[in-house]
Protein backbone atom coordinates (compact mmCIF):
# COMPACT_ATOMS: atom_id res chain seq x y z
CA UNK A 1 0.00 0.00 0.00
CA UNK A 2 1.45 3.32 -1.07
CA UNK A 3 1.76 5.99 1.58
CA UNK A 4 2.30 9.72 1.40
CA UNK A 5 5.84 10.88 1.97
CA UNK A 6 4.81 14.37 3.00
CA UNK A 7 3.78 15.20 6.54
CA UNK A 8 0.16 15.69 7.48
CA UNK A 9 -0.39 18.00 10.42
CA UNK A 10 -2.44 16.82 13.37
CA UNK A 11 -5.75 18.67 13.24
CA UNK A 12 -6.41 19.14 16.95
CA UNK A 13 -9.42 21.34 16.24
CA UNK A 14 -10.98 18.48 14.27
CA UNK A 15 -10.17 16.01 17.07
CA UNK A 16 -11.85 18.34 19.56
CA UNK A 17 -14.87 18.68 17.27
CA UNK A 18 -15.06 14.91 16.84
CA UNK A 19 -14.86 14.41 20.61
CA UNK A 20 -17.59 17.01 21.19
CA UNK A 21 -20.04 15.22 18.90
CA UNK A 22 -19.16 11.88 20.46
CA UNK A 23 -19.70 13.20 23.98
CA UNK A 24 -23.04 14.72 23.03
CA UNK A 25 -23.92 11.31 21.60
CA UNK A 26 -22.69 9.51 24.70
CA UNK A 27 -24.50 11.85 27.10
CA UNK A 28 -27.87 11.22 25.46
CA UNK A 29 -27.18 7.49 24.99
CA UNK A 30 -26.35 7.05 28.68
CA UNK A 31 -29.40 9.00 29.87
CA UNK A 32 -31.68 7.03 27.56
CA UNK A 33 -30.00 3.75 28.50
CA UNK A 34 -30.44 4.42 32.22
CA UNK A 35 -34.11 5.30 31.73
CA UNK A 36 -34.69 2.20 29.60
CA UNK A 37 -33.05 -0.08 32.18
CA UNK A 38 -35.13 1.35 35.02
CA UNK A 39 -38.37 0.98 33.04
CA UNK A 40 -37.48 -2.52 31.81
CA UNK A 41 -36.64 -3.74 35.30
CA UNK A 42 -40.03 -2.58 36.57
CA UNK A 43 -41.98 -3.80 33.52
CA UNK A 44 -40.37 -7.24 33.21
CA UNK A 45 -39.53 -7.92 36.84
CA UNK A 46 -36.15 -9.10 38.12
CA UNK A 47 -36.53 -12.68 36.88
CA UNK A 48 -37.50 -11.85 33.26
CA UNK A 49 -34.97 -9.01 33.19
CA UNK A 50 -32.24 -11.45 34.17
CA UNK A 51 -33.54 -14.05 31.70
CA UNK A 52 -33.50 -11.54 28.82
CA UNK A 53 -29.89 -10.61 29.54
CA UNK A 54 -28.86 -14.26 30.01
CA UNK A 55 -30.28 -15.34 26.64
CA UNK A 56 -28.90 -12.20 25.00
CA UNK A 57 -25.47 -13.08 26.30
CA UNK A 58 -25.56 -16.35 24.31
CA UNK A 59 -25.76 -14.27 21.14
CA UNK A 60 -23.32 -11.68 22.48
CA UNK A 61 -20.77 -14.46 23.02
CA UNK A 62 -20.62 -14.83 19.24
CA UNK A 63 -21.11 -11.21 18.20
CA UNK A 64 -17.35 -10.82 18.07
CA UNK A 65 -18.12 -11.96 14.53
CA UNK A 66 -19.88 -8.65 13.91
CA UNK A 67 -16.76 -6.65 14.80
CA UNK A 68 -14.31 -8.98 13.09
CA UNK A 69 -14.01 -6.81 10.01
CA UNK A 70 -15.19 -3.54 11.56
CA UNK A 71 -11.69 -2.62 12.71
CA UNK A 72 -10.23 -3.90 9.44
CA UNK A 73 -12.64 -1.81 7.36
CA UNK A 74 -12.03 1.35 9.36
CA UNK A 75 -8.25 0.86 9.44
CA UNK A 76 -7.99 0.35 5.67
CA UNK A 77 -10.34 3.26 4.97
CA UNK A 78 -8.29 5.55 7.24
CA UNK A 79 -5.09 4.51 5.46
CA UNK A 80 -6.56 5.26 2.05
CA UNK A 81 -7.99 8.59 3.24
CA UNK A 82 -4.36 9.77 3.40
CA UNK A 83 -4.03 8.77 -0.29
CA UNK A 84 -7.52 10.06 -1.26
CA UNK A 85 -8.07 7.27 -3.78
CA UNK A 86 -11.82 6.97 -4.38
CA UNK A 87 -11.60 3.73 -6.35
CA UNK A 88 -9.58 2.00 -3.63
CA UNK A 89 -11.99 3.28 -0.95
CA UNK A 90 -14.90 1.87 -2.96
CA UNK A 91 -13.10 -1.47 -3.33
CA UNK A 92 -12.55 -1.68 0.44
CA UNK A 93 -16.21 -0.86 1.11
CA UNK A 94 -17.40 -3.45 -1.43
CA UNK A 95 -15.16 -6.15 0.04
CA UNK A 96 -16.34 -5.26 3.53
CA UNK A 97 -20.01 -5.62 2.58
CA UNK A 98 -19.39 -9.04 1.04
CA UNK A 99 -17.39 -10.21 4.03
CA UNK A 100 -20.11 -9.12 6.43
CA UNK A 101 -22.73 -10.91 4.34
CA UNK A 102 -20.69 -14.12 4.64
CA UNK A 103 -20.16 -13.54 8.34
CA UNK A 104 -23.89 -13.08 8.86
CA UNK A 105 -24.48 -16.58 7.46
CA UNK A 106 -21.74 -18.07 9.68
CA UNK A 107 -23.14 -16.19 12.67
CA UNK A 108 -26.65 -17.52 12.00
CA UNK A 109 -25.49 -21.16 11.82
CA UNK A 110 -23.32 -20.99 14.95
CA UNK A 111 -25.83 -19.16 17.17
CA UNK A 112 -28.81 -21.28 16.07
CA UNK A 113 -26.99 -24.55 16.78
CA UNK A 114 -25.14 -23.69 19.98
CA UNK A 115 -27.74 -21.26 21.34
CA UNK A 116 -30.56 -23.80 21.28
CA UNK A 117 -28.29 -26.49 22.75
CA UNK A 118 -27.25 -24.22 25.64
CA UNK A 119 -30.86 -23.24 26.38
CA UNK A 120 -32.04 -26.84 26.40
CA UNK A 121 -29.29 -28.62 28.28
CA UNK A 122 -26.88 -26.23 29.97
CA UNK A 123 -28.40 -23.04 31.39
CA UNK A 124 -30.49 -22.58 34.51
CA UNK A 125 -33.82 -21.45 32.93
CA UNK A 126 -36.84 -20.91 35.26
CA UNK A 127 -39.78 -23.31 34.88
CA UNK A 128 -42.23 -22.32 32.14
CA UNK A 129 -39.80 -19.89 30.48
CA UNK A 130 -38.14 -22.17 27.92
CA UNK A 131 -40.46 -21.16 25.03
CA UNK A 132 -39.97 -17.48 25.84
CA UNK A 133 -36.23 -18.09 25.84
CA UNK A 134 -36.38 -19.58 22.33
CA UNK A 135 -38.24 -16.52 21.01
CA UNK A 136 -35.83 -14.11 22.71
CA UNK A 137 -32.91 -16.06 21.22
CA UNK A 138 -34.30 -15.82 17.67
CA UNK A 139 -35.00 -12.09 17.95
CA UNK A 140 -31.54 -11.50 19.43
CA UNK A 141 -29.85 -13.45 16.60
CA UNK A 142 -31.55 -11.46 13.83
CA UNK A 143 -31.04 -8.16 15.66
CA UNK A 144 -27.32 -8.98 15.81
CA UNK A 145 -27.29 -9.80 12.08
CA UNK A 146 -28.88 -6.42 11.30
CA UNK A 147 -26.16 -4.71 13.36
CA UNK A 148 -23.49 -6.85 11.69
CA UNK A 149 -24.60 -5.66 8.25
CA UNK A 150 -24.48 -2.04 9.47
CA UNK A 151 -20.77 -2.22 10.42
CA UNK A 152 -19.34 -1.27 6.97
CA UNK A 153 -21.49 1.86 6.94
CA UNK A 154 -20.42 2.82 10.48
CA UNK A 155 -16.80 2.41 9.40
CA UNK A 156 -17.34 4.78 6.45
CA UNK A 157 -18.96 7.40 8.70
CA UNK A 158 -16.10 7.28 11.23
CA UNK A 159 -13.34 7.29 8.60
CA UNK A 160 -14.94 10.40 7.07
CA UNK A 161 -15.08 11.92 10.60
CA UNK A 162 -18.81 12.64 10.32
CA UNK A 163 -19.31 12.19 14.03
CA UNK A 164 -22.40 14.40 14.08
CA UNK A 165 -24.24 11.81 11.96
CA UNK A 166 -22.73 8.97 13.99
CA UNK A 167 -24.09 10.62 17.14
CA UNK A 168 -27.55 11.14 15.65
CA UNK A 169 -27.94 7.48 14.65
CA UNK A 170 -26.99 6.29 18.14
CA UNK A 171 -29.40 8.72 19.79
CA UNK A 172 -32.18 7.68 17.40
CA UNK A 173 -31.63 4.01 18.25
CA UNK A 174 -31.70 4.67 21.99
CA UNK A 175 -34.84 6.81 21.69
CA UNK A 176 -36.57 3.98 19.86
CA UNK A 177 -35.42 1.47 22.50
CA UNK A 178 -36.74 3.76 25.24
CA UNK A 179 -40.03 3.92 23.34
CA UNK A 180 -40.09 0.11 23.24
CA UNK A 181 -39.62 0.01 27.02
CA UNK A 182 -42.61 2.34 27.49
CA UNK A 183 -44.74 0.32 25.05
CA UNK A 184 -44.33 -2.96 26.94
CA UNK A 185 -45.68 -1.28 30.09
CA UNK A 186 -49.09 -0.87 28.44
CA UNK A 187 -49.08 -3.71 25.91
CA UNK A 188 -51.03 -6.86 26.92
CA UNK A 189 -49.59 -10.37 26.73
CA UNK A 190 -46.07 -11.63 27.21
CA UNK A 191 -43.97 -8.50 27.77
CA UNK A 192 -40.64 -10.31 27.42
CA UNK A 193 -41.53 -11.62 23.96
CA UNK A 194 -42.99 -8.32 22.77
CA UNK A 195 -39.89 -6.42 23.87
CA UNK A 196 -37.62 -8.80 21.97
CA UNK A 197 -39.71 -8.33 18.79
CA UNK A 198 -39.64 -4.53 19.14
CA UNK A 199 -35.85 -4.53 19.54
CA UNK A 200 -35.54 -6.58 16.34
CA UNK A 201 -37.73 -4.09 14.43
CA UNK A 202 -35.61 -1.19 15.73
CA UNK A 203 -32.37 -2.88 14.60
CA UNK A 204 -33.77 -3.33 11.07
CA UNK A 205 -34.94 0.29 10.89
CA UNK A 206 -31.60 1.71 12.07
CA UNK A 207 -29.76 -0.45 9.55
CA UNK A 208 -31.91 0.93 6.70
CA UNK A 209 -31.54 4.59 7.74
CA UNK A 210 -27.78 4.19 8.18
CA UNK A 211 -27.40 2.64 4.73
CA UNK A 212 -29.52 5.37 3.09
CA UNK A 213 -27.48 8.18 4.67
CA UNK A 214 -24.15 6.67 3.57
CA UNK A 215 -25.29 6.15 -0.01
CA UNK A 216 -26.46 9.76 -0.23
CA UNK A 217 -23.41 11.27 1.52
CA UNK A 218 -20.25 9.35 0.53
CA UNK A 219 -19.03 8.67 -2.98
CA UNK A 220 -17.28 5.43 -1.94
CA UNK A 221 -20.72 4.00 -1.09
CA UNK A 222 -22.14 4.96 -4.51
CA UNK A 223 -19.06 4.40 -6.68
CA UNK A 224 -18.82 0.92 -8.16
CA UNK A 225 -16.17 -1.02 -6.27
CA UNK A 226 -14.28 -4.08 -7.44
CA UNK A 227 -13.35 -7.25 -5.61
CA UNK A 228 -9.59 -6.74 -5.40
CA UNK A 229 -7.91 -10.00 -4.36
CA UNK A 230 -4.84 -8.34 -2.83
CA UNK A 231 -6.96 -6.02 -0.66
CA UNK A 232 -9.23 -8.91 0.27
CA UNK A 233 -6.21 -10.95 1.35
CA UNK A 234 -4.82 -8.08 3.46
CA UNK A 235 -8.18 -7.38 5.11
CA UNK A 236 -8.84 -11.06 5.74
CA UNK A 237 -5.43 -11.62 7.33
CA UNK A 238 -5.82 -8.55 9.54
CA UNK A 239 -9.40 -9.40 10.49
CA UNK A 240 -8.73 -13.12 10.95
CA UNK A 241 -6.36 -12.51 13.84
CA UNK A 242 -8.61 -9.71 15.08
CA UNK A 243 -11.43 -12.26 15.18
CA UNK A 244 -9.52 -14.59 17.49
CA UNK A 245 -8.84 -11.82 20.01
CA UNK A 246 -12.41 -10.49 19.85
CA UNK A 247 -13.82 -13.98 20.13
CA UNK A 248 -11.70 -14.63 23.23
CA UNK A 249 -12.83 -11.33 24.74
CA UNK A 250 -16.46 -12.12 23.96
CA UNK A 251 -16.33 -15.64 25.44
CA UNK A 252 -14.51 -14.28 28.48
CA UNK A 253 -16.95 -11.37 28.90
CA UNK A 254 -20.25 -13.10 28.22
CA UNK A 255 -19.15 -16.48 29.56
CA UNK A 256 -19.07 -14.94 33.03
CA UNK A 257 -22.85 -14.68 32.67
CA UNK A 258 -23.02 -18.44 32.26
CA UNK A 259 -20.80 -19.04 35.30
CA UNK A 260 -22.92 -16.67 37.40
CA UNK A 261 -26.09 -18.39 36.18
CA UNK A 262 -24.79 -21.78 37.37
CA UNK A 263 -24.10 -20.51 40.91
CA UNK A 264 -26.65 -17.70 41.28
CA UNK A 265 -29.47 -18.27 38.77
CA UNK A 266 -31.20 -15.51 36.79
CA UNK A 267 -31.11 -13.16 39.81
CA UNK A 268 -27.31 -13.08 39.50
CA UNK A 269 -27.76 -12.40 35.77
CA UNK A 270 -30.02 -9.45 36.57
CA UNK A 271 -27.36 -7.98 38.88
CA UNK A 272 -24.69 -8.61 36.26
CA UNK A 273 -26.88 -6.79 33.68
CA UNK A 274 -27.12 -3.77 35.98
CA UNK A 275 -23.36 -3.63 36.57
CA UNK A 276 -22.77 -4.10 32.83
CA UNK A 277 -24.98 -1.09 32.09
CA UNK A 278 -22.87 0.98 34.48
CA UNK A 279 -19.57 -0.03 32.90
CA UNK A 280 -20.95 0.38 29.37
CA UNK A 281 -21.96 3.91 30.24
CA UNK A 282 -18.60 4.82 31.75
CA UNK A 283 -16.60 3.07 29.04
CA UNK A 284 -18.61 4.69 26.28
CA UNK A 285 -17.71 8.11 27.69
CA UNK A 286 -13.99 7.40 28.02
CA UNK A 287 -13.73 5.35 24.80
CA UNK A 288 -15.24 8.17 22.73
CA UNK A 289 -11.91 9.92 23.17
CA UNK A 290 -10.15 6.96 21.55
CA UNK A 291 -12.65 6.98 18.68
CA UNK A 292 -12.08 10.70 18.13
CA UNK A 293 -8.29 10.21 18.00
CA UNK A 294 -8.33 7.02 15.87
CA UNK A 295 -8.65 8.46 12.32
CA UNK A 296 -5.80 10.94 12.70
CA UNK A 297 -3.60 8.57 14.71
CA UNK A 298 -3.94 5.97 11.95
CA UNK A 299 -3.11 8.54 9.27
CA UNK A 300 -0.04 9.75 11.19
CA UNK A 301 1.21 6.17 11.44
CA UNK A 302 0.44 5.57 7.76
CA UNK A 303 2.71 8.44 6.64
CA UNK A 304 5.50 7.48 9.06
CA UNK A 305 5.10 10.36 11.57
CA UNK A 306 5.84 8.17 14.60
CA UNK A 307 6.57 11.05 17.01
CA UNK A 308 3.16 12.55 16.33
CA UNK A 309 1.59 9.11 16.46
CA UNK A 310 3.02 8.44 19.95
CA UNK A 311 1.98 11.94 21.03
CA UNK A 312 -1.63 11.16 20.11
CA UNK A 313 -1.57 7.71 21.75
CA UNK A 314 -0.13 9.00 25.04
CA UNK A 315 -2.50 11.98 25.13
CA UNK A 316 -5.57 9.88 24.36
CA UNK A 317 -4.62 7.30 27.03
CA UNK A 318 -4.30 9.99 29.68
CA UNK A 319 -7.57 11.66 28.77
CA UNK A 320 -9.46 8.36 28.55
CA UNK A 321 -8.33 7.30 32.01
CA UNK A 322 -8.79 10.70 33.66
CA UNK A 323 -12.34 10.93 32.38
CA UNK A 324 -12.99 7.38 33.56
CA UNK A 325 -11.57 8.01 37.05
CA UNK A 326 -13.55 11.21 37.43
CA UNK A 327 -16.74 9.17 37.05
CA UNK A 328 -15.75 5.79 38.46
CA UNK A 329 -14.33 6.90 41.84
CA UNK A 330 -17.53 8.66 43.05
CA UNK A 331 -19.67 5.76 41.80
CA UNK A 332 -17.47 3.24 43.63
CA UNK A 333 -17.70 5.23 46.88
CA UNK A 334 -21.46 5.86 46.66
CA UNK A 335 -22.70 2.78 44.78
CA UNK A 336 -25.80 2.08 46.95
CA UNK A 337 -26.98 5.69 46.58
CA UNK A 338 -26.35 5.75 42.82
CA UNK A 339 -28.20 2.48 42.18
CA UNK A 340 -31.09 3.47 44.45
CA UNK A 341 -31.57 6.81 42.63
CA UNK A 342 -31.30 5.08 39.25
CA UNK A 343 -33.38 1.93 39.78
CA UNK A 344 -35.52 2.50 42.84
CA UNK A 345 -35.58 -1.25 43.52
CA UNK A 346 -32.00 -2.59 43.43
CA UNK A 347 -31.58 -6.32 42.56
CA UNK A 348 -29.54 -8.45 44.95
CA UNK A 349 -25.74 -8.53 44.32
CA UNK A 350 -25.90 -5.34 42.20
CA UNK A 351 -23.82 -3.16 44.58
CA UNK A 352 -20.86 -5.55 44.90
CA UNK A 353 -21.01 -6.45 41.17
CA UNK A 354 -20.89 -2.77 40.22
CA UNK A 355 -17.90 -2.02 42.45
CA UNK A 356 -16.02 -5.05 41.12
CA UNK A 357 -16.70 -4.20 37.49
CA UNK A 358 -15.37 -0.65 37.94
CA UNK A 359 -11.92 -2.17 38.48
CA UNK A 360 -12.36 -4.15 35.26
CA UNK A 361 -13.29 -0.90 33.48
CA UNK A 362 -10.02 0.72 34.54
CA UNK A 363 -8.05 -2.12 32.94
CA UNK A 364 -10.04 -1.75 29.71
CA UNK A 365 -9.41 2.02 29.67
CA UNK A 366 -5.67 1.36 29.60
CA UNK A 367 -6.12 -1.34 26.98
CA UNK A 368 -8.06 0.72 24.41
CA UNK A 369 -5.18 2.94 23.13
CA UNK A 370 -2.78 -0.03 23.11
CA UNK A 371 -5.27 -1.90 20.94
CA UNK A 372 -5.29 1.05 18.50
CA UNK A 373 -1.49 0.89 18.30
CA UNK A 374 -1.47 -2.74 17.18
CA UNK A 375 -4.24 -2.14 14.64
CA UNK A 376 -2.23 0.71 13.15
CA UNK A 377 0.83 -1.54 13.07
CA UNK A 378 -1.21 -4.19 11.25
CA UNK A 379 0.48 -7.41 12.43
CA UNK A 380 -1.97 -8.85 14.95
CA UNK A 381 -0.81 -12.46 15.23
CA UNK A 382 1.31 -12.32 18.40
CA UNK A 383 -0.91 -9.64 19.92
CA UNK A 384 -4.07 -11.74 19.61
CA UNK A 385 -2.32 -14.92 20.81
CA UNK A 386 -1.36 -13.03 23.99
CA UNK A 387 -4.95 -11.75 24.34
CA UNK A 388 -6.30 -15.30 24.12
CA UNK A 389 -3.76 -16.69 26.60
CA UNK A 390 -4.40 -13.91 29.13
CA UNK A 391 -8.17 -13.51 28.89
CA UNK A 392 -9.64 -17.00 28.50
CA UNK A 393 -8.28 -18.33 31.84
CA UNK A 394 -10.67 -15.90 33.57
CA UNK A 395 -13.57 -18.33 33.03
CA UNK A 396 -12.09 -21.45 34.67
CA UNK A 397 -10.58 -19.24 37.40
CA UNK A 398 -14.00 -17.68 38.09
CA UNK A 399 -15.65 -21.13 38.15
CA UNK A 400 -13.07 -22.47 40.62
CA UNK A 401 -13.37 -19.39 42.87
CA UNK A 402 -17.16 -19.73 43.09
CA UNK A 403 -16.98 -23.51 43.42
CA UNK A 404 -14.83 -23.20 46.56
CA UNK A 405 -17.42 -20.87 48.09
CA UNK A 406 -16.19 -17.32 47.42
CA UNK A 407 -18.84 -14.61 46.84
CA UNK A 408 -20.23 -14.19 43.31
CA UNK A 409 -18.47 -10.88 42.69
CA UNK A 410 -15.13 -12.74 42.63
CA UNK A 411 -16.05 -13.90 39.12
CA UNK A 412 -15.91 -10.27 37.98
CA UNK A 413 -12.71 -9.60 39.94
CA UNK A 414 -11.14 -12.50 38.01
CA UNK A 415 -11.97 -10.61 34.81
CA UNK A 416 -10.29 -7.47 36.12
CA UNK A 417 -7.10 -9.26 37.24
CA UNK A 418 -6.63 -11.09 33.94
CA UNK A 419 -7.19 -7.83 32.08
CA UNK A 420 -4.42 -6.03 34.00
CA UNK A 421 -2.07 -8.95 33.26
CA UNK A 422 -3.04 -8.69 29.60
CA UNK A 423 -2.26 -4.93 29.53
CA UNK A 424 1.24 -5.55 30.86
CA UNK A 425 1.88 -8.38 28.39
CA UNK A 426 0.79 -6.49 25.26
CA UNK A 427 2.72 -3.35 26.29
CA UNK A 428 5.90 -5.45 26.53
CA UNK A 429 5.11 -7.04 23.15
CA UNK A 430 4.61 -3.60 21.60
CA UNK A 431 8.06 -2.53 22.80
CA UNK A 432 9.85 -5.46 21.16
CA UNK A 433 7.65 -5.77 18.08
CA UNK A 434 7.55 -2.17 16.86
CA UNK A 435 9.51 -0.10 19.39
CA UNK A 436 6.62 1.27 21.42
CA UNK A 437 8.01 3.66 24.04
CA UNK A 438 7.00 1.67 27.11
CA UNK A 439 9.24 3.55 29.58
CA UNK A 440 7.85 6.90 28.44
CA UNK A 441 4.33 5.43 28.55
CA UNK A 442 4.80 4.29 32.16
CA UNK A 443 6.31 7.61 33.30
CA UNK A 444 3.93 9.95 31.51
CA UNK A 445 0.70 7.90 31.73
CA UNK A 446 0.68 4.98 34.21
CA UNK A 447 2.45 6.64 37.15
CA UNK A 448 0.16 9.71 37.05
CA UNK A 449 -2.89 7.40 37.02
CA UNK A 450 -1.60 5.52 40.08
CA UNK A 451 -0.81 8.85 41.80
CA UNK A 452 -4.35 10.04 41.24
CA UNK A 453 -5.82 6.80 42.66
CA UNK A 454 -3.62 6.97 45.78
CA UNK A 455 -4.29 10.69 46.33
CA UNK A 456 -8.04 10.23 45.98
CA UNK A 457 -8.00 7.36 48.48
CA UNK A 458 -6.13 9.54 50.99
CA UNK A 459 -8.63 12.37 50.52
CA UNK A 460 -11.76 10.20 50.44
CA UNK A 461 -11.13 8.40 53.74
CA UNK A 462 -11.26 11.43 56.09
CA UNK A 463 -14.03 13.00 53.99
CA UNK A 464 -16.29 9.98 54.48
CA UNK A 465 -15.26 9.64 58.13
CA UNK A 466 -15.74 13.22 59.38
CA UNK A 467 -18.38 14.73 57.07
CA UNK A 468 -21.89 13.38 57.50
CA UNK A 469 -23.70 15.11 54.61
CA UNK A 470 -23.58 12.72 51.63
CA UNK A 471 -23.97 15.36 48.92
CA UNK A 472 -21.21 17.50 50.46
CA UNK A 473 -19.00 14.39 50.49
CA UNK A 474 -19.66 13.90 46.76
CA UNK A 475 -18.81 17.52 45.92
CA UNK A 476 -15.57 17.46 47.95
CA UNK A 477 -14.42 14.19 46.39
CA UNK A 478 -15.18 15.29 42.81
CA UNK A 479 -13.35 18.61 43.34
CA UNK A 480 -10.42 16.69 44.87
CA UNK A 481 -10.25 14.37 41.84
CA UNK A 482 -10.23 17.32 39.42
CA UNK A 483 -7.49 19.11 41.37
CA UNK A 484 -5.45 15.91 41.67
CA UNK A 485 -5.67 15.32 37.92
CA UNK A 486 -4.65 18.93 37.27
CA UNK A 487 -1.69 18.86 39.67
CA UNK A 488 -0.39 15.29 39.29
CA UNK A 489 -1.91 14.01 36.07
CA UNK A 490 -0.84 16.73 33.66
CA UNK A 491 2.59 17.97 32.63
CA UNK A 492 3.59 21.59 33.22
CA UNK A 493 3.09 22.26 29.50
CA UNK A 494 -0.42 20.75 29.57
CA UNK A 495 -1.35 22.74 32.70
CA UNK A 496 -0.14 25.95 31.06
CA UNK A 497 -2.30 25.28 28.00
CA UNK A 498 -5.38 24.68 30.13
CA UNK A 499 -4.81 27.88 32.16
CA UNK A 500 -4.39 29.84 28.94
CA UNK A 501 -7.70 28.48 27.61
CA UNK A 502 -9.46 29.35 30.90
CA UNK A 503 -8.08 32.91 30.84
CA UNK A 504 -9.26 33.41 27.29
Amino acid sequence: MLLHTMSVAINKRQIAKNALFLYVRTFFVIILMLLSSRILLKALGTEDFGLYNLVGSIVAMFTSLRVVFASATQRFLNYEKANNNVQTLSNIFTISKRLHGGLSLIFLIITEALGIWMLHSYLNIPDGKLTDSYIVLQCSIFSAIAMLMTVPYDAVIISNEKFNAYACFAILECLLQLGAAFIIIIIPGNKLVWYSILILMIALLVRFVNMLYCRLSFIECRHKGYFDKATFKDMSKFAGWNFLGNFALSIYNEGINMVLNIFGGVLANAARAISSQVIKGLSSISDRMSTAFAPQATQQYAIGELDRFHELIFLSTKLINYIYLLMAIPIALFTPLVLDIWLGEVPIHSVEFTRAILLYGLARSIHSPLDLCFKCYGDLKKYQIIEICCLLPALPIAYILLKVGLPLYWAILAMAITNFINDIAIAILAKYQWHFRVEEFVISVIIPIISILVSCAVIAYPTLLFISNTYLQIVIIIVAIILTIFLFGLSAKERKKILTIVKR
